[in-house]
């Protein structure tokens, strides 16, 4: 992936060991995320007003919740999840006929990451990134995705199957403290860090 942007954001390095050791290891997992149940945790509503399309959203884990998921498939599965440079994991699902507007996600908690997402449900179901075009999305076939600085956005095409991942957010390998400051004029940005957490409806 090359950069186009004159601050020379830092994108991510797909050749490294760093990010296929990482991919190998939620590829081995996705059996067991297939079978995981994850209602126990609750799911949050993100109001339309913020276009991102019908999203709702359950957090298995992050720095400021910690771990919400009790019982795990699989101990594999469990041990992935808890990794120290997954700072959070969440299960995101996009309704039938359904948008995700093109966007870049702000560096949560102060951190530079990357995510991988493994899809659980799709049926016509797409994703667009400025570094790899269009792609369908197919049940159990993770893909990488450098969500903070890669324009990204989707649509689910099909008219009774949710589109649903479960996203591993993963830190930059040598750029674990980077803050994102390049992101400070952006307006979707600022329209990001402006969001009330509170207005999250919980289902």
């Amino acid at each position: 992936m090359k950069s186009t942007n004159p601050q020379n954001k830092p994108f991510l390095d797909l050749e490294s060991k760093y990010v296929k050791d990482y991919f190998k290891k939620i590829q081995d997992v996705t059996a067991d995320v297939l079978k995981q149940d994850f209602t126990e945790v609750p799911a949050y509503k993100v109001p339309s007003k913020y276009e991102y399309g019908d999203w709702t959203f359950r957090v298995i884990k992050s720095p400021t919740d910690g771990l919400q998921l009790k019982n795990f498939y699989s101990d594999a599965l469990k041990e992935i999840v808890l990794d120290e440079n997954i700072p959070t994991v969440s299960l995101n699902t996009f309704a039938a006929s359904s948008d995700i507007k093109e966007h870049v996600d702000p560096p949560y908690y102060g951190k530079n990451l990357w995510r991988i997402l493994v899809p659980i449900t799709a049926e016509e179901s797409y994703i667009t990134a400025e570094s790899f075009g269009t792609i369908k999305v197919e049940v159990g076939k993770p893909f990488i995705l450098d969500f903070v600085y890669d324009t990204h956005s989707g649509t689910n095409k099909s008219k009774d199957v949710d589109l649903s991942f479960l996203c591993f957010d993963i830190l930059y390998e040598n750029d674990r403290e980077y803050m994102g400051s390049h992101f400070t004029n952006d307006p979707l940005y600022l329209k990001v860090l402006n969001i009330d957490m509170g207005a999250y409806e919980k289902l």
